[in-house]
């Protein structure tokens, strides 16, 4: 005799429904909220309110800009030029 289980014999195990095929929507359904469309729109509430109060972002002048570049792309460029030099010899 085949062993049975103790929870098959406890309650009766429904039988999974087929499988439906997606429909449209009708104009009559009800809307389901997204925990996700919450989510986000709390958020943006959020960043709303906080940037309201802010005095907006820090700019750099364009003398602070234009050095900033000039010393990193300057330094990047130098030390490829070396680079090459060296694996040049």
């Amino acid at each position: 005799m085949a062993a049975v289980s103790r929870l098959s014999q406890d309650k009766p195990v429904a039988p999974i429904p087929a499988r439906r095929r997606p429909r449209l929507a009708d104009a009559g359904d009800t809307a389901v909220t997204s925990p996700a469309l919450e989510t986000q729109s709390m958020l943006v509430e959020r960043w709303e309110a906080k940037t309201a109060y802010d005095e907006g972002p820090k700019k750099w002048s364009p003398r602070k800009t234009a050095a900033f570049l000039l010393v990193t792309c300057g330094g990047f460029w130098a030390l490829v030029g070396f680079g090459v030099y060296r694996a040049l010899g």
